[in-house]
């Protein structure tokens, strides 16, 4: 016997299916969940930092997989641009590695400088492409292009997570925190110097230090080997002075945790079930080292240090940082921002790639990015 449906009854079940694919593809974290949740969890954004202080100098560096002007620093500026709602940026060239957007809003100047390291490893990251499938796109793609040598065949979700993670990706940790990790900071340093003794902030005083992923430990690494004072450079006194003026530490995908692991354990005991940084960390030697020049040097007027720091919970490269990560007399307030870069799927999975990657694709976190905790009405351009 067949049995015909009313156009009526194909229409409701065709409404219960979708109802169930969309109950099953959620982001959960939108808008993102900010701990601590109290007054605590203020933090100023980039356009509020800029409106109090009259002009801006953004440091940012990458993380791992491989990267280039074109499709990081270019595509990161031109972003940013697009959402103030101003003049697309051309970039400047600083050095070898760093390139400067200059962004005009609100007759208020934003010097974007951008570090881009990935090609002083990539020699190395490729010597894993015997071992990488071909792929069109995609960090083995980037890694690899026609190098790619793997002759067998793998699953596709396997080979994703061997030739694009591990071998594009997670290779570039494992270099940075070996040998060659000294070259890549000595390579950095006269660069980021020399960008930090030319900033226009150094006058208006405003400083933000932006990190992702494993930048995190290179930028770290190299900013309190300058807070040190143990470079001979002659732009040095000029950058210790820039970096003395930094108001607020933004991290996305930040792999401080995991990479503090690198080192002697901590001395500090361990609260709640979380460990203070270790004593090799190089975050927590900037802090210090810039919590020291400041009593020293400055008159005092801004007390305690923002850090900010995103992590998508399905990221599974990212951590959040316990509120006891320093010692109190570091004065340093921790905000961790958890947002869902993309959708994750019955409960089941988010795409890791984009979970690692998207913040700066993500609204609801470029809006925190720019207009900080609580949102500052009016803060962007109507689009």
């Amino acid at each position: 016997m067949i049995v015909q449906m009313s156009h009526r009854h194909v229409w409701l079940s065709l409404v219960s299916f979708v109802a169930v694919l969309m109950a099953g593809c959620a982001r959960p974290y939108l808008p993102p969940a900010i701990e601590p949740a109290d007054s605590d969890g203020h933090f100023d954004g980039v356009l509020p930092l800029l409106e109090t202080y009259g002009a801006l100098h953004l440091l940012w560096i990458h993380g791992m997989c491989p990267h280039s002007k074109e499709d990081w620093a270019d595509p990161r500026a031109h972003a940013l641009a697009s959402r103030l709602g101003v003049e697309q940026p051309r970039a400047e060239r600083v050095g070898d590695v760093v390139y400067r957007y200059r962004l005009d809003y609100r007759g208020r100047t934003i010097t974007l400088d951008m570090i881009v390291w990935s090609p002083l490893i990539e020699q190395r990251r490729a010597s894993l492409c015997f071992d990488s499938r071909p792929s069109g796109d995609g960090p083995a793609h980037d890694a690899c292009g026609d190098k790619a040598r793997y002759p067998y065949e793998r699953a596709a979700l396997n080979d994703g997570l061997k030739s694009g993670l591990m071998n594009a990706c997670l290779a570039d940790a494992l270099i940075y925190v070996g040998d060659q990790g000294r070259e890549v900071r000595e390579h950095l340093l006269p660069d980021i110097e020399r960008a930090l003794s030319g900033s226009p902030a150094r006058s208006d005083r405003a400083v933000v230090l932006i990190s992702e992923s494993l930048g995190s430990k290179v930028m770290f690494d190299i900013v309190q080997q300058i807070m040190g004072n143990t470079s001979p450079s002659a732009f040095a006194a000029d950058a210790r002075a820039t970096l003395a003026k930094t108001r607020q530490l933004v991290m996305f995908a930040n792999q401080i945790p995991m990479l503090d692991l690198v080192g002697p354990a901590p001395s500090l005991p361990a609260k709640d079930g979380a460990t203070a940084a270790g004593d090799a960390s190089s975050l927590r030697g900037f802090i210090r080292l810039l919590k020291d020049y400041r009593t020293s040097e400055l008159d005092g007027s801004f007390a305690r240090l923002k850090l900010v720091a995103f992590s998508d919970p399905n990221d599974v490269l990212s951590y959040r940082l316990p509120r006891d990560y320093f010692p109190e007399a570091y004065r340093t307030d921790v905000i961790n921002v958890l947002p869902s870069n993309d959708v994750v799927w019955f409960g089941l999975l988010e795409n890791p790639l984009t979970a690692h990657q998207g913040y700066a694709d993500t609204d609801d976190v470029m809006q925190l990015f720019l207009c900080g905790n609580p949102v500052v009405p009016g803060c962007l351009p109507a689009q």
